[in-house]
């Protein structure tokens, strides 16, 4: 009897899952329609460049979770605060690193990966806002599931992954 209810919760949740690794993985395979594979190779160099900061926001946000599904605007501290605590804390770990890959891009690339993916260091120059703009979604993804709206993050996603294809197309 309690699986209903259960599976009614989760399954935004779940969309919003598949919509996100829309978003995060259809942009090579429609560069793959256009593109020679080095094209392709040098953007996945830069891509995986980019997934590794992923963590900072995935374990920040693991971590404030339960906080966010405890507190409210009322409690002592509010979760308004812990929410911008948490922003700051991951805005200070990755704006350091979204400029370094501004700057620095190509020459991280040719000592990561070789001559052969200097071009990456292209990409990565362009992924480098999305490493200090990722946590922000991330997190407000957090919140707004720790305040029962699932269905918002679906939705959210389902848009990012729509306008993420047409921008790529």
């Amino acid at each position: 009897s309690s699986w209903p209810p259960l599976m009614r919760a989760a399954a935004p949740v779940g969309l919003a899952i598949v919509f996100g690794t829309v978003l995060f993985r259809v942009d090579a395979a429609i560069l793959a329609g256009f593109e020679p594979d080095d094209v392709v190779g040098n953007y996945g160099a830069a891509f995986r460049l980019f997934e590794t900061t992923l963590f900072i926001s995935w374990s920040v946000g693991t971590a404030v979770y339960p906080v966010f599904a405890r507190l409210t605007r009322e409690t002592e501290p509010p979760v308004a605060l812990v929410y911008e605590r948490a922003l700051k804390l991951l805005f200070a770990a990755t704006i350091p690193i979204a400029v370094g890959a501004l700057v620095l891009g190509p020459e991280l690339t040719r000592l990561l990966y070789g001559a052969e993916f200097e071009r990456a260091g292209d990409a990565i120059v362009l992924l480098a806002p999305a490493v200090a703009l990722y946590p922000l979604a991330h997190m407000a993804g957090w919140l707004l599931v720790a305040r029962d709206r699932q269905a918002t993050v679906a939705v959210v996603y389902c848009v990012a992954a729509v306008a993420n294809i047409v921008a790529n197309v």
